[in-house]
C-alpha cells in the first residue's frame, strides 16, 4: 500500500485587542494568510479588549471605552482572516466574569454579550476554546496552542517548561526561548498586532518599549511540525513580508 502524506500549512496571531488593532498590521496578516494559504490558523487570544469592564476601571478612562463595537470589531478580524482555531484571553474572559457577579446589571450584561460571542464563533465555525486558565489550550502539530498566562523576561522559557513545545502570545513580546528539560522543548511567543501606542494601561511601562508585533507560519507533517518561523516586525509601521 502506498500511503502520500501531504503536508499543512499553518499559521498564527495573537491579542489584537478589538478596536485598538493596528490596521496596518492587520492588513499584513491577512495578505500574508492570502498568499501562504494555510490550512489552520490560530488566533491564540485577546481578540477582543473590553477595557472597560476591567477589574479597576470604575474611575478611570477606561469606564467610558465602548463594549459592543470594541467585539464586533475583534470578531470581524477573526473572519476576515478566516480564523479556524481560537483561544481564549484573559482580556476575551471579562464578559464571562461578570456571569457570576451580585450585581443584576453587570450579570445580565455578561450574559448578553456571551450569547452573542458564543453565537458568532459558531456561524463562523471556529474551534474555540472558551476558558482561560493553566490547562487551556489546542494541540496540533505537537505543539500547544494557547494565550499564555506567565509574565517576566523568560516568559517564554517559562511556558515552555510547563507545557513542553507552546505557542501563545499575552505578554505582547516576540521570543524564542528552549525549557531546561531533558525533552529540550520550545517556547514561541507570537507578540501582537495592537497599535501599541493606544494601550493606555500600559503607556507608563518601560516594558512596552519592547513590545513587538508578529505572527508564526509553517508547515506540518505527519501531525508534527516540519517548520516554523516567527516573523518578528517590532513597532514598525512597515511590513516586510517573507513573500
Amino acid at each position: 500500500m502506498n500511503i502520500t502524506h501531504k503536508a499543512e500549512r499553518f499559521m498564527g496571531v495573537g491579542c489584537s485587542h478589538g478596536n485598538l488593532i493596528d490596521q496596518n498590521a492587520a492588513s499584513a496578516v491577512i495578505k500574508f494568510k492570502n498568499g501562504f494559504k494555510p490550512k489552520r490558523i490560530f488566533h491564540l487570544g485577546d481578540w477582543c479588549d473590553t477595557a472597560a469592564l476591567r477589574g479597576g476601571s470604575k474611575g478611570t478612562s477606561d469606564e467610558g471605552k465602548p463594549i459592543n463595537c470594541d467585539i464586533d470589531e475583534g470578531l470581524l478580524f477573526l473572519e476576515a482572516l478566516g480564523v479556524t482555531d481560537c483561544t481564549m484571553g484573559n482580556h476575551d474572559e471579562r464578559p464571562w466574569r461578570y456571569l457570576g457577579s451580585p450585581n443584576a446589571m453587570h450579570r445580565e450584561l455578561g450574559q448578553m454579550l456571551v450569547d452573542g460571542i458564543e453565537r458568532r464563533m459558531k456561524k463562523l465555525k471556529i474551534n474555540w476554546r472558551n476558558s482561560w486558565d493553566v490547562r487551556s489550550w489546542i494541540d496540533y502539530a505537537g505543539y500547544k496552542w494557547m494565550h499564555g498566562y506567565m509574565f517576566g523576561e523568560n516568559a517564554s522559557r517559562d511556558h515552555a517548561e510547563a507545557h513542553g513545545n507552546v505557542i501563545f502570545a499575552h505578554t505582547h513580546t516576540t521570543a524564542i526561548q528552549k525549557g531546561r528539560r531533558d525533552d529540550c522543548p520550545t517556547g514561541i511567543n507570537i507578540g501582537t498586532l495592537c497599535t501599541i501606542g493606544n494601550m493606555d494601561y500600559a503607556k507608563n511601562r518601560r516594558k512596552t518599549l519592547s513590545w513587538s508585533q508578529g505572527f508564526v507560519w509553517g508547515e506540518s507533517y505527519k501531525g508534527k511540525v516540519a517548520y516554523i518561523y516567527l516573523h518578528e516586525n517590532g513597532q514598525r509601521p512597515d511590513w516586510n513580508l517573507p513573500f
